[in-house]
Formats: C-alpha cells, sequence, structure tokens
C-alpha cells in the first residue's frame, strides 16, 4: 500500500507525480486516511486474537464496519466525481473516463461485498478471516497497479478481480461442511 501510494503518503501527490485535482482533493485525501486506517486495522485485528484480547476485537471490528462502510461511499462519490472532471480524450488502459469507471466501482463493489460477508459470517472464524483477508486484497488493487519501475521492482499491472475471485471461491470451498 504505501509503495504504490508513495506519492500520496510522501509527496501530497497523485499518481505518477501529478498535483492532486483540487476538485476532488478533499474526497481523494479522505479516502487514503480511511483505506490507511482500513490496513491499520487489518493489520491489528489478528494480533488482538492471538493475544486472548477478544473483547478488543469485536470493539474495533464494529468500527471496522463503519469504516468500511464509509470507505465504499467515498470510493462511489470518488469514482464517479473522478470520472466528472477527467478530459473525455483520456484514456486509462486503452478505457475512456466513463468507461474505466467501472473499474474502482466494481473494486468497490467486490470490498463491500467480502467485508458484508465477512462481518455476516463474525462468529464462523473459518468464514470471517478469509473475507477479510480478501476484502483488504480487493482493495489493495489500486495501491499495486501504481507500482512501476521507478519503485525498484519492475512494473507490475494488476487488478484485484483477477486474483480475489478464485481466492473467494477457494475460501468459501474450504469454509463449506463436508
Amino acid at each position: 500500500m504505501l509503495l504504490g501510494f508513495q506519492h500520496f503518503y510522501l509527496q501530497g501527490k497523485a499518481y505518477p507525480g501529478r498535483e492532486l485535482a483540487p476538485p476532488i482533493r478533499t474526497l481523494l485525501i479522505l479516502h487514503g486516511i480511511g483505506m490507511s486506517a482500513w490496513i491499520l486495522l487489518f493489520l491489528v485485528q489478528p494480533l488482538l486474537i492471538m493475544t486472548g484480547n477478544r473483547r478488543i476485537h469485536r470493539m474495533l471490528g464494529r468500527i471496522g464496519a463503519g469504516l468500511a462502510a464509509c470507505i465504499a461511499i467515498l470510493g462511489f462519490r470518488l469514482g464517479i466525481e473522478a470520472t466528472l472532471i477527467s478530459p473525455s480524450e483520456l484514456r486509462i488502459w486503452g478505457l475512456s473516463p466513463k468507461q474505466f469507471m467501472a473499474v474502482p466501482i466494481v473494486s468497490i463493489l467486490i470490498f463491500a461485498g467480502f467485508v458484508g460477508i465477512g462481518v455476516w459470517q463474525r462468529r464462523r472464524p473459518e468464514v470471517h478471516r478469509p473475507m477479510m483477508l480478501l476484502a483488504s486484497l480487493a482493495a489493495m488493487s489500486a495501491a499495486v497497479s501504481r507500482i512501476d519501475a521507478s519503485a525498484g521492482i519492475g512494473e507490475i499491472q494488476s487488478s484485484g478481480m483477477y486474483w480475489s475471485l478464485p481466492s473467494l471461491a477457494s475460501g468459501f470451498r474450504q469454509s463449506l461442511p463436508e
């Protein structure tokens, strides 16, 4: 996450070093703060379970569910607003801004779906854990797609949809009773 959004975290800029567009600057910052908090929460929650702090885990889980709802709302709004301010001749992966808008919208739907299932199945760790992992991986696809040769590890283009869907199927298959 830090590597993919290094321009944002370290310089307050958009990828690849552009200024944040003033009409959506506040949305970008709020979304960035929300996603950073989500990843931090994702790292802390398993540690709480490992150390026997289930009460704190559950309390933070409620906060996480609210945070996920905020992230979904901000993500939808940001996807739409970014499309509205993008020049129509702009091409991202060969797609016009209106066509490309499907990418963040689908990513948010995947994220929200995994979180929703994870919250719904919170009393079944064998389902809850993989759903929260998949939600976090789906959310990280935007960061991974921004890692390029300038980061020193070669060009990487990824979409959370490619590896999240097979993982979802695998997670459900493992959680089903035999």
